[in-house]
């Protein structure tokens, strides 16, 4: 087995978001994102930060009402000792 062999099948393995959950909003923040970055080329930009910040809570948003688990610290349970 190559060594492009053994990737392809890692990428089957990881999980990917699916497009179809992906709203409107959401790939124009994207879009937004990209040409930001494309002409300053830095990540901690003002502007990209909002726009990341405006993403996240789209996804945040969409994954409740999929019902899908979102599991942080604040959701689990303190450790016993």
């Amino acid at each position: 087995m190559s060594m492009l062999d053994n990737n392809q099948n890692n990428k089957r393995s990881i999980p990917s978001h699916k497009p179809n959950r992906q709203t409107p909003e959401m790939w124009a923040i994207r879009k937004k994102m990209e040409e930001q970055f494309a002409s300053h080329g830095d990540l901690h930009d003002p502007v990209m930060i909002q726009l990341s910040t405006q993403l996240d809570r789209l996804v945040v948003e969409e994954m409740r009402k999929h019902r899908t688990v979102l599991r942080t610290n604040r959701d689990l349970p303190p450790p016993q000792r």
